[in-house]
C-alpha cells in the first residue's frame, strides 16, 4: 500500500521558492484627444503557496486519477454589484462621488481547465486552470447642473489562476453530465495602472469646454488614510459554476453553463475642469473644477463588483 501522507509531505516540502523579479515600464498611447498611459509592473505570478498547491494537486492526481478532462469555455459576464463602493466617504466630496461613480458594462473571456478524477465512486474531480479576461466600465463626466458631458470608457485585462473541486452526475448512460464546482481564483492584472488624460476640448455643446484626468489602479489595495479598510474578504476570490455537458462523440462533450465570480475590484481617482462660454462670449464666463479626494495618502475611490457569467465550450475526456 502507498503511504499517501508521506508521498504528499515529501513532494510538497521539496518545492522551492523561485521568484520571478518584478519588471516595470511605461507606455503611452495617443488616441484622438485622449492620452492613455499604461504602467506595467507587479508581483510574481507563482508564489510559494501556489507552487505548493500545484505540486500537491499533481501528486494526488498521479496516485488516484483514473479519468481526466480538458475543458475550454468562452464566457460573457453581467455585473451584479455595479461597482459598489467598498467604503463610504465623509466630507465635501461625497456628493460629487455619488454623481459620477464608475459603472460596469461587462466582463468576458476564455477559461481553460484540466481535471483529475480523485474519487471514482462519487465522481469527484480536482480542477486546475486559468482564465484570460477583459472588462469594460465607464465613468460619466457630469457637470454641477446634472448635464452629461461624456462617458469615459475604461478597459482592463487580467489573468486568473484556478484551483478547486467539481462533482459530476452522469445521466442517460453518461450522454448527459451535470457538473457542479467551486474554486479559488487568484487574479493578476496585465497593467497595474492606466491613465486617461485630455486637454481642453468641446463636448456635445459647443459652448462648454472641459478636460479630465482619470487614473485607474489594479491589483493593489490603497488604505486611503484609514477611511477604507483592507478587507480580507476581498482576497478570498471564489468562483461557483454549473455546467451541463452534452455528448457529441465518444470522448467529446458540448458545455453549456453558468458561473458566479466574486470580488473584481479596483481603485481610481478622477479630476476635471469645465469652462462655460455663455451667449457667444470669447472668454469663459463661468468655470467649475473638481480635484477628487484630498488627503496625505493620495486617497482613491475604491469599487468592487461581482459577475454572473453565461458560458459555452468543449470538454474532452481521456
Amino acid at each position: 500500500m502507498i503511504d499517501v501522507s508521506k508521498l504528499l509531505g515529501q513532494n510538497c516540502l521539496e518545492s522551492k521558492n523561485v521568484g520571478i523579479h518584478d519588471v516595470k515600464s511605461n507606455h503611452t498611447l495617443q488616441d484622438g484627444g485622449t492620452t492613455i498611459t499604461h504602467k506595467y509592473g507587479g508581483r510574481s505570478l507563482l508564489n510559494l503557496n501556489m507552487k505548493v498547491l500545484f505540486i500537491c494537486f499533481f501528486v494526488i492526481g498521479s496516485v488516484f486519477a483514473q479519468k481526466n478532462e480538458l475543458q475550454f469555455n468562452y464566457r460573457f459576464g453581467f455585473p451584479t454589484n455595479n461597482l459598489k463602493e467598498i467604503s463610504s466617504y465623509s466630507g465635501n466630496n461625497i456628493n460629487e462621488y455619488k454623481n459620477m461613480r464608475v459603472s460596469s458594462l461587462y466582463d468576458n473571456g476564455l477559461t481553460f481547465n484540466y481535471k483529475h478524477q480523485i474519487w471514482e465512486r462519487i465522481k469527484l474531480y480536482a480542477n486546475i486552470g486559468f482564465e484570460l479576461s477583459h472588462s469594460k466600465h465607464y465613468q460619466p463626466l457630469i457637470d454641477p447642473t446634472g448635464r452629461l458631458l461624456e462617458n469615459i470608457e475604461i478597459a482592463s485585462n487580467r489573468v486568473g489562476l484556478y484551483l478547486g473541486l467539481n462533482k459530476q452526475i452522469h445521466l442517460y448512460d453518461s450522454k448527459l453530465i451535470l457538473d457542479f464546482g467551486i474554486q479559488f481564483v487568484d487574479r493578476y492584472p496585465l497593467k497595474k495602472q492606466v491613465d486617461y488624460v485630455t486637454d481642453y476640448h468641446y463636448g456635445i455643446q459647443n459652448w462648454i469646454v472641459y478636460k479630465y484626468e482619470l487614473n485607474t489602479y489594479y491589483g493593489e489595495f490603497h488604505s486611503n488614510d484609514g477611511t477604507v479598510q483592507n478587507l480580507p474578504s476581498l482576497y478570498i476570490n471564489l468562483d461557483y459554476n454549473i455546467n451541463i455537458k452534452f455528448k457529441l462523440r465518444k470522448n467529446m462533450f458540448l458545455n453549456l453553463g453558468f458561473n458566479y465570480s466574486r470580488n473584481n475590484y479596483f481603485f481610481y481617482d478622477f479630476k476635471y475642469s469645465i469652462l462655460y462660454y455663455y451667449n457667444g462670449s470669447s472668454t469663459p464666463t463661468e468655470s467649475y473644477e473638481f480635484y477628487g479626494l484630498s488627503g496625505s495618502n493620495n486617497p482613491k475611490f475604491p469599487v468592487n463588483d461581482h459577475f454572473f457569467y453565461v458560458n459555452t465550450g468543449i470538454t474532452y475526456k481521456f
